[in-house]
């Protein structure tokens, strides 16, 4: 039986509220460097995983 999940989808419904997100330097300010991407991390961290 079909929750009409997939429907609502293909027809832009969302079935949660849209919640947007609040940007910050915090990363920066506490790190004192900029952030960095999920794929810099992993590049930098590849060896781990091989």
């Amino acid at each position: 039986m079909e929750d009409g999940g997939e429907q609502d989808r293909e027809e832009g419904r969302c079935a949660q509220p849209v919640r947007l997100a609040i940007v910050t330097d915090d990363v920066e300010r506490i790190l004192g460097r900029p952030p960095r991407t999920f794929a810099m991390w992993a590049e930098e961290h590849k060896g781990a995983f091989v």
